[in-house]
C-alpha cells in the first residue's frame, strides 16, 4: 500500500498519472471518470516513487532516473521531463514532491 502522492499525480488539463495496482476497482473507475486522459504507471515505477512528481509549468520533475516508460509517456503527452537522483532521500521514504510545501486552495 502507498500514500496517495506516490500512487497518483494529477497533472494539467485533466491528465492523471496513476498506478492502477495501488487502487481498488471502484477507485480506478472514479479516477477514469474524472480524468480526461490517464497515464497508467507500473507498480515497479510507483515503488521507486516515480509518481511522486511535481508539475512546474509544462515540466514534470520526477524523483528518479529509472522510470523511462513514465518519462516517455509524459513526453508523449506534451510535457518536458526532468529526472533527478533522489536516492538518498528515497532511503527515508520520500520523493521530490515530499520536499515541497504546497498550498491547496478550495
Amino acid at each position: 500500500s502507498f500514500h496517495l502522492d506516490v500512487a497518483l499525480a494529477p497533472l494539467s488539463n485533466g491528465l492523471i498519472a496513476y498506478a492502477p495496482d495501488s487502487f481498488t476497482e471502484d477507485s480506478i473507475e472514479k479516477i477514469e471518470q474524472v480524468a480526461t486522459k490517464t497515464i497508467k504507471v507500473s507498480i515497479e515505477d510507483a515503488s521507486i516513487l516515480a509518481v511522486n512528481s511535481i508539475l512546474l509549468d509544462d515540466t514534470v520533475l520526477i524523483s528518479t532516473k529509472n522510470a523511462p516508460q513514465l518519462e516517455n509517456d509524459l513526453k508523449s503527452a506534451g510535457y518536458n521531463v526532468k529526472t533527478f537522483d533522489m536516492s538518498e532521500y528515497y532511503k527515508s521514504g520520500g520523493g521530490i514532491k515530499c520536499l515541497t510545501l504546497e498550498h491547496y486552495q478550495k
